[in-house]
């Protein structure tokens, strides 16, 4: 008897019952036979989001290699799983489930159906595998960051406002010791009622204390001059699976201008690269927003092919090609106005003069 199995379709509902047919590197289509319906059920792979074996299909090949990563479909499940990476596939990818509460063993994801996946290595071991930077560098990053997470409102503060710890630490003193502060006072209003800082530099300590608490250790990395952007994003590319591609090598079709509107594109900071009538490759430079594509599909209502490029090179993009239009329209019209004025100067000549309007 065929393998069980369940079938997650993109509405939502799921299916069980029995590989019926076969599910090759070409299949477009799954057959499966429904024991509660007792039939033949027949699902075009564009329709599925998943499909999860209850045991390992006699057709994966043993000791395949693998590579861990966290899957997440457009309709809401994650999945840690070891992705197989020998057996290719038209439509999808096949890996092994990793969480052994589930009653499946192994699990087919459609390219169409996933919202995000990445790998579970970390950006710093990703760079270091790559030689761009070595282990100390990492390790000094990851120290920085921890220290960014931790830093409390006073040294924010005195960070911005140019002031000492000794100054700051000696103000909330004299406060905590009068008895009309309260226990609960905070500590930017301590140092606005002392005259030591100004609300506007609290907001803006307040503001780089929380931006330092989700900065990302590439974003450290580049900011010490340890990698450049383009080599950064290119990890990133390789983590969460995805092409990296450099815009200045593309040039796009009209088909891929035409699916995103000018607005859509300077919102999300994307441009559209190629479109074959049922998947649009977009490329982004934040391939760790997953917002990003799941705004995409929904304005366009197309499956979303997501490529990395570096955000300098895809502002240029857009500015070329979604500006183009507006500078050949200024461009006829600067072009017309000076042709006017040279015929108005021939027709009035030299002996002539211009009567005022109206006169």
């Amino acid at each position: 008897m065929k393998e069980r199995l369940v079938i997650h379709l993109k509405n939502g509902d799921t299916v069980e019952g029995r590989l019926s047919g076969t599910l090759g590197s070409s299949s477009v289509d799954i057959e499966i036979f429904a024991e509660v319906e007792n039939r033949v059920l027949l699902f075009a792979l564009d329709e599925i989001c998943a499909i999860s074996f209850v045991g390992t299909p006699d057709w994966l090949v043993a000791d395949e290699p693998t590579v861990p990563e966290e899957v997440q479909i457009t309709t809401g499940e994650t999945y840690k799983v070891k992705v197989c990476t020998k057996r290719k596939f038209l439509k999808g990818f096949i890996a092994l489930l990793l969480d052994e509460t589930l009653p499946y063993k192994t699990i087919f994801f459609t390219f169409s159906g996933v919202r995000s996946r990445s790998e579970t290595r970390c950006i710093g071991e990703i760079l270091q595998e790559e030689g761009l930077v070595d282990d100390e560098s990492v390790h000094e990053v990851l120290k920085k960051q921890e220290a960014l997470r931790q830093r409390l409102i006073g040294d924010a503060i005195a960070e911005t406002a140019n002031l000492s710890q000794d100054a700051i630490e000696s103000t909330i003193q004299d406060a905590t010791e009068k008895s009309g502060t309260p226990r609960d006072a905070r500590v930017g209003d301590i140092l606005v009622d002392a005259g030591l800082v100004t609300r506007e530099q609290v907001e803006k300590a307040f503001e780089s204390q929380e931006k330092g608490k989700k900065i990302k250790v590439g974003e450290l990395l580049v900011k010490q001059g340890l990698v450049i952007e383009e080599q950064l994003l290119s990890a990133l590319a390789t983590k969460f699976r995805l092409r990296f591609i450099n815009l200045e090598t593309v040039l796009p079709c009209e088909e891929a201008l035409g699916a995103l509107s000018e607005g859509l594109v300077n919102r999300l900071q994307v441009f559209p690269v190629d479109f074959d009538g049922r998947r649009l490759v977009v490329a982004t430079s934040a391939p760790t927003d997953p917002t990003v594509g799941d705004s995409l599909r929904f304005s366009t209502n197309q499956r979303i092919e997501l490529v990395v490029a570096t955000a300098r090179l895809i502002s240029e993009a857009i500015e070329k090609y979604y500006y183009r239009d507006k500078s050949e329209i200024e461009s006829l019209l600067k072009a017309m106005k000076e042709e006017a004025q040279s015929v108005t100067v021939e027709e009035v000549g030299p002996t002539q003069r211009i009567m005022p309007c109206g006169s």
